[in-house]
């Protein structure tokens, strides 16, 4: 599936998309935890960076039409973006593990990215708060994104066998 726009391809992303929407609905009660995160990572390594960024993308902007959309939509969107792309050297290393380190790093690594993610968007916010309250925002902010980071873990050592193992064998 080289192309990008085959029919194959477009239905592989609205699938893919819809799995990341439907996870972060039925979690959206639980602050900071949802999937899309470490599913995000999962297809990365598996299916590559640009479906994965066009993922994100879809998403974010449908989870939003239901959560409540604002100008944080494209702050998501370009945080899972730059996360999509910094995970690129960790997925090379990953491919180079044995299946067991590969659980560790993928797991770490998703408990790095809920971390991350909160860093980038408390940075993205800066220009509203203004740069002196920077540290407040983000400090206050840690106990969601250690939720995130934990949530990630969690929903990586479950999900990855599974979704890697279908993906690959339908794609």
């Amino acid at each position: 599936m080289n192309n990008i726009f085959s029919v194959r391809s477009l239905t592989q992303v609205a699938l893919l998309s819809t799995l990341c929407y439907i996870g972060r609905i039925i979690f959206s009660g639980i602050p900071n935890v949802q999937p899309v995160t470490a599913l995000l990572f999962i297809f990365t390594a598996t299916i590559g960076w640009k479906k994965s960024i066009i993922i994100a993308g879809l998403t974010m902007l449908i989870s939003n039409i239901y959560l409540g959309m604002g100008p944080w939509t494209l702050m998501q969107i370009a945080t899972y973006m730059v996360l999509v792309i910094i995970s690129l050297p960790i997925i090379g290393l990953f491919r180079r593990l044995k299946a067991m380190p590969q659980q560790i790093v993928g797991a770490l690594w998703c408990g790095i990215l809920g971390y991350l993610y909160g860093l980038l968007i408390s940075i993205m916010w800066v220009k509203l708060y203004g740069i002196a309250n920077f540290w407040s925002y983000y400090l206050r902010g840690l106990p969601f994104d250690t939720a995130h980071a934990a949530g990630n873990i969690i929903f990586y050592l479950i999900l990855a066998p599974i979704i890697t193992r279908l993906l690959k064998q339908y794609t």
